[in-house]
């Protein structure tokens, strides 16, 4: 599809499919484990008495993206 739609050569497509898989591969592995609720101490303030905190990430709903059509496949992907 990336040869026809931008017209690259077949080893320039590939060679922006390899690292777009890989991107997609590592989030999958590691998404739970970056993604995971996290106590967050006060650090290097804790002389102010602030408390720790834990941080959550909720997700927003559905995210329109502008992305590049040409290069790199990459981009649209992370």
């Amino acid at each position: 599809m990336i040869r026809d739609e931008v017209g690259k050569p077949r080893n320039d497509s590939l060679g922006e499919l390899v690292p777009t898989l890989d991107s997609i591969r590592w989030t999958v592995n590691n998404a739970r484990r970056v993604l995971a609720d996290r106590r967050v101490g006060s650090g290097w303030q804790r002389f102010m008495l602030l408390p720790s905190a834990t941080v959550s990430w909720r997700p927003l709903g559905l995210v329109g993206m502008i992305g590049t059509w040409n290069y790199p496949m990459l981009l649209n992907a992370s």
